[in-house]
């Protein structure tokens, strides 16, 4: 799913945040991702959602090479990653059915289809009374169980989350983690970033850790 050789990434010339990364993430698998604040953990994300682009080094997706594309053959890839970002990124014009919506919108998903996956997930995430509700009157809670709900509505091929539970209480995370389970075991490549170590200890699935820009540590399952 994910291939990356000397992978590095620097915002200002001379401070790499990412330093020579090569690692590979097979199709279907789970993966935490943990690292110090400033380790570089949200960075490598975007990099493998192609928000960005590596310095230098080598990226390849679904089997394809990806990091000298051109900006016109990127926003079909992306089609096929959903993220988990720490701000959210809601449209505040929108309501909450509507954000959920919006990649079966832009895939040219069927009203129907898309009306009653929208309304599963709003179940799922316990927010069905605010379907109509603008994002600016939620709580950030509420926030990012509906960012989540956008990221999933298309079982997308790769899933990738900052800190997806980072605003929610230990119950509300494991009940997302076992949604993570089940897209996972759907065949969903997931790599979830967190603090968490207790979700991490519960679960129990490999680690890659960051340190100072570089994968400094794989720890397997039952480690």
């Amino acid at each position: 799913m994910i291939t990356c050789y000397n992978l590095s990434l620097e915002y200002t010339p001379g401070h790499r945040v990412l330093k020579d990364i090569s690692l590979k993430v097979p199709k279907g698998s789970f993966h935490f991702l943990t690292g110090a604040s400033g380790a570089g953990k949200s960075s490598l994300l975007n990099l493998f959602a192609l928000t960005i682009r590596p310095s230098s080094g080598r990226l390849k997706l679904f089997g394809q090479e990806v990091t000298k594309l051109g900006h016109d053959a990127l926003p079909l890839l992306r089609r096929k990653v959903g993220s988990v970002v720490q701000d959210f990124q809601l449209l505040d014009h929108l309501t909450v059915a509507e954000n959920i919506a919006l990649p079966q919108k832009i895939s040219g998903e069927g009203f129907a289809d898309t009306d009653a996956k929208v309304t599963e997930l709003l179940d799922w995430i316990g927010l069905s009374p605010f379907r109509d509700v603008k994002p600016p009157l939620l709580s950030g809670g509420q926030k990012q169980r509906v960012a989540i709900a956008r990221a999933v509505i298309n079982n997308p091929p790769l899933l990738l989350a900052d800190e997806p539970t980072g605003n929610l209480d230990p119950k509300l995370s494991k009940r997302f983690m076992y949604l993570f389970e089940t897209l996972n075991k759907m065949g969903t490549t997931i790599i979830l970033a967190t603090h968490d170590e207790s979700l991490i200890r519960a679960f129990a699935y490999p680690v890659l850790h960051l340190k100072e820009g570089k994968v400094m540590q794989e720890r397997g399952e039952g480690e």
